[in-house]
């Protein structure tokens, strides 16, 4: 949720296919909490991105741009997932925690799933939400208290019990982010190879909407960046089944196969994220600081 191009991926992912990202109680609370260090370390390499290009000089500026952009970045990034998930064009659908789900929460801190890291109990109550709300899928690549093979047989051995209703779980339950993905291939792609499907993902969540009004070039660049934060946020062989697609085709190419898509981006995700954007825009303007400066002038990546 705080990888932003991580998160356009599998909000365009399913938005193409038919499915729903769903955010449970704990994994929102969560984000809205940690949003506060993500967003200072993007500030601190914005304002270091303004110094290296000489828009500041002092450092004592610098530092007092960083809180200013942080706290400007935070408030929009809370708004932001306060705003979202209340509505019904949401790129995401927030799932309150389901009845039961502390009850099913204990059953799994008394298995022999999770280890004593101390995170346990958490990952435990994000589990069961994810479990009693009808998620196919947990996509993480740290949850590291999880014994993701003993969670596995433990909920293929409880399908066969009325105990908690674990009947359709689709098992195994916890993937990594890379594995999430060839599962929804699995499931949507035949004829077609993984890394051409997952083109189509990225491009309908990163290129601009009017595709055919950028060059071949620029479109490259911002495919090649968005892959490589794939790569960064856990879709390793992902991102390297992209950038396969992307070398093959080449620039030319690439433009070619981004207008033709440009009727069927993913805009549900696209305008959930400029939403995003827009508000981020406005508390950096009251910040007044930042934008006296010109240490931000955030874009959508699209």
């Amino acid at each position: 949720m705080l990888a932003m191009d991580a998160r356009r991926f599998l909000c365009a992912m399913q938005e193409a296919t038919g499915g729903a990202v769903l955010v449970t109680e704990r994994v929102w609370h969560e984000t809205w909490e940690r949003c506060v260090d993500a967003c200072h370390k993007a500030a601190r390499r914005t304002v270091l991105y303004s110094v290296c290009r000489g828009a500041l000089s002092d450092g004592e500026a610098a530092e007092r741009a960083v809180v200013a952009v942080a706290q400007a970045n935070t408030v929009a990034m809370r708004e932001w997932l306060e705003d979202e998930r209340g509505r019904n064009d949401a790129a995401w659908q927030h799932a309150p925690s389901p009845h039961r789900s502390g009850e099913l929460q204990l059953a799994l801190l008394d298995s022999p799933c999770f280890t004593d890291n101390r995170n346990r109990h958490a990952d435990a109550q994000m589990v069961a939400e994810a479990l009693l709300a009808g998620a196919q899928v947990v996509a993480s690549h740290n949850l590291n208290s999880i014994r993701h093979a003993v969670l596995n047989e433990w909920l293929d051995e409880r399908r066969g019990r009325a105990d908690w209703k674990l009947q359709d779980i689709r098992v195994p339950f916890i993937l990594d982010p890379d594995a999430a993905a060839r599962a929804r291939f699995r499931d949507l792609g035949a004829g077609r190879r993984f890394g051409d499907m997952c083109l189509d993902w990225a491009l309908s969540a990163c290129v601009p909407n009017e595709p055919s009004s950028v060059s071949a070039t620029r479109l490259e660049e911002i495919a090649d960046r968005f892959t490589s934060n794939l790569a960064t946020a856990g879709f390793a062989a992902t991102a390297e089944a992209i950038s396969g697609e992307l070398a093959a085709m080449g620039a030319r190419l690439l433009k070619e196969r981004a207008v033709g898509m440009a009727e069927s981006l993913a805009m549900r995700t696209r305008d959930a994220e400029d939403r995003r954007l827009m508000r981020q825009r406005v508390r950096l303007r009251e910040s007044g600081y930042a934008e006296r400066t010109g240490v931000v002038r955030p874009s959508s990546p699209s």
